[in-house]
Parts: C-alpha cells; structure tokens; sequence
C-alpha cells in the first residue's frame, strides 16, 4: 500500500511509467568490457490531485558526496526570476537563503542584484567548500527544521529563502518547506523553483525524469503542498527556456485556497505510457532507414535516459561532449557507446546528426554547421505538439 499522498492526502496511487532497469544515471566506464551499475524506475501519479512520485521506496541521494557546478546552467530567465523577486521582496539587508546553493553562483547573481546578506544552504561538501571560496558564508547541511532554527538563531529571520531545483530531490518535500517557513520572518518570501511536470507528460520528454528526481510537481498540487507547509501563493509563472520547462511560485507565510488539477493533465498521465511508447517506436522506425555512422550529441543524464528510454541508444555510434571527465570514456545506454570531443566528432563526419543536446541550442547549430550537408540532422521531438495546460496530442 502506497503512502498517501502528501499534496492531497489520497491513499491510492496509479501507475504513471515503467521505465525499468536502467544505468545508474552519472555513469561512465572506462572500458567497453565495465559492467554498469544499476538502477530501477518506475514513476507512479496520484488520481486526485497529479502529484507525480517514484515508486516503491527510493533513496535520496547522499549529495554530502557530490561534486558539481551549477555556473553554467544558470538559465536565461534567472534575471526575470531576480527582477520579480526584487519587485516583492527589494534588494537590502535583509537576510537571502539559498537552499542548494551548489557552487554558489546563483548567490553571485544575488549580490549583484544588491543582496547584501546572504547565506547558502548545501549539504554536498565539495559544493559548500566552492560557495564559500566564491565569499559566501554557507551552512554544509541540509535543510531540515534542526537546520532552520540553527540558522534563525544564529543569524535571525530570512527576508528570502530562495529553493531553486531542489525540492524534487528530496524524500520528504513538505518537510523541506516547513523548514523554509520556519526560516522566514512574517512576511518574508519564499522562491521555489522546480520543473513543470507538463514537460515529461504532455510534452513527452520523458528524458527529464530520473533517479534523484523524486517527485514531480504540477502547479495545482505544487500550490496545495505549499498550503499545508502554511505557505500562500502570491505569484507564479511557468518559464519556457531551451530544452526545459520549470516553474515558479513566490509565497507567503499564509494560508490560501488549495486549487484543483485540470482534469486534462490527469487523463494525460493516464494516457502517458502508450503516447510515449507510440513516439519511441516510431523513432526506431524512423532510425532503422538512417545513414550510419549515427552520432548523438551530449552524455549528460537527459541525452542517456532519451537514448535509453527511446531504444535509439542501440543505432548512436558515439556521443559528442567535451566535458573532459566524459571524454574517452563510455557510457551505457545500454550498450557502451564512446563519448568523443566535438572537434573529433565532425572530423569523423557522421552520416546521422542526433540532436540530443536539449538545453544547448547553440552548440546544436555549431555541430550542425561545422557537418554541413554531410550529414542528416534528426530533430526526434519535432512536429510533438504539446499543451502545458492539459494533455499532449498524439505525435
């Protein structure tokens, strides 16, 4: 029996997508030979309210391990995120939390938006140790409620408490924003952003749901989770940039009314397992006609899950990306498949250009270019029509 769900309180859950036993995302051999380490994922979707979630029991990822960098994924539309918040909660010294705050760059966008006091939130040590290098103070834990009343006893009430890609890695999401509220002075103002779940079920990209995201939110059940952690909407907007669709919410300490989910986006979780396996099939349709040699473009964990999920992992004859710690190595999908440089990519000349690189359109155009006609350039999502308010149509 499924617990029930913590957005709406249903006690029954239906299956959203079986996506079965996959590489452990993040995986990279170093011999065609290694054996990947795996993983299971299923999703499943609550019938009231749409709140999405992993099956069974998954684990949060023990990110005081991790080591990554967020300065180059900054999106475009985090200078209208900033501009906004600044129009509720303006630029001074009140006290700014960034939960997550990874490398701190988004800390050094707050300071230049005139932030003066600033505080990051990340557990991953390596992360917290580069925030701090970068002038931020920063506390390597996560947040929790023990966490929050460290943090209001040491440096007072929060003006903001920025939550940004963060929320659908934890295990326990309303727990998490109890501990914002718990941080934020009367009317302090929290920012949550997070992805939209109309992106993987109605637009079809799949690809975005992985092992550490553990639950999805749609704005519906995103706005009543926010309710029962005594948090009221003020603002929201859905932003549309590159390979991505995310949301965010600006809230109070409050209470509000808790919305209900288009009933469209639930027939469209229904209806998600064979609109997805209809579009794969036909792209491995389309595939078996492609000139080979095939390359893909990208071995970040959405161009791995589109060739795994998709079965297109079986034609990719190499991966461009010039992250150095991916280059020369191999990464299953599930075969192994080389990870080479662009430079030596378009020196190969591949016969069929996969375009899997979502989130960079430019470096998309330049592998493009630099083929020329050589090569025949495959968009796998174009002509898929997709309505973030409700259901996707059939591609």
């Amino acid at each position: 029996m499924p617990a029930p769900c913590i957005a709406c309180g249903h006690e029954a859950a239906a299956p959203l997508l079986d996506l079965g036993d996959i590489p452990a995302s993040g995986v990279f051999l170093e011999s065609p030979d290694q054996a990947p380490a795996t993983v299971r994922l299923a999703y499943a979707f609550c019938p009231v309210c749409g709140l999405i979630r992993q099956r069974g029991a998954p684990a949060e990822t023990a990110y005081a391990g991790a080591d990554r960098a967020t300065a180059r994924r900054q999106f475009a539309y985090v200078h209208d995120l900033l501009r906004r918040t600044a129009a509720l909660a303006p630029p001074g010294d009140g006290l700014v939390l960034d939960v997550g705050a990874n490398d701190g760059a988004f800390l050094d966008l707050a300071a230049r938006a005139g932030y003066r006091r600033r505080l990051g939130v990340e557990p991953s040590r390596a992360c917290a140790a580069a925030c701090a290098a970068r002038g931020h103070a920063v506390v390597a834990a996560p947040l929790d409620r023990d966490t929050a009343a460290g943090i209001r006893r040491e440096h007072g009430p929060a003006a903001i408490v920025f939550c940004r890609h963060t929320i659908e890695h934890v295990a326990d999401p309303l727990g998490l924003l109890e501990a914002a509220a718990a941080c934020l002075a009367p009317d302090g103002l929290l920012v949550l952003e997070t992805p939209h779940a109309a992106w993987p079920v109605a637009g079809l990209r799949v690809h975005e749901l992985w092992q550490e995201h553990l639950f999805v939110f749609h704005p519906a059940n995103l706005a009543r989770l926010l309710d029962r952690a005594g948090l009221a909407v003020v603002a929201a907007e859905a932003y549309r940039h590159d390979g991505t669709f995310d949301q965010v919410f600006w809230a109070r300490p409050g209470l509000a009314a808790r919305p209900d989910t288009p009933p469209a986006f639930l027939e469209a979780c229904r209806a998600l397992g064979g609109r997805f396996a209809a579009f794969a099939a036909g792209l491995r349709h389309r595939a078996a006609g492609w000139p080979r040699p095939v390359a893909a473009m990208g071995a970040a964990h959405v161009q791995a899950h589109f060739l795994l999920f998709t079965g297109l992992g079986a034609v990719v004859d190499h991966i461009l990306d010039d992250d150095p710690r991916k280059r020369g190595r191999w990464l299953p999908v599930p075969r192994p498949v080389p990870v080479i440089g662009t430079a030596e990519g378009i020196a190969r000349a591949p016969a069929t250009l996969l375009e899997t690189a979502f989130a960079y359109p430019d470096w998309t155009r330049q592998v493009r270019e630099g083929l020329g006609s050589a090569a025949v350039a495959v968009d796998p999502y174009a002509g898929v029509a997709w309505d973030p308010d409700g259901a996707g149509r059939k591609p």
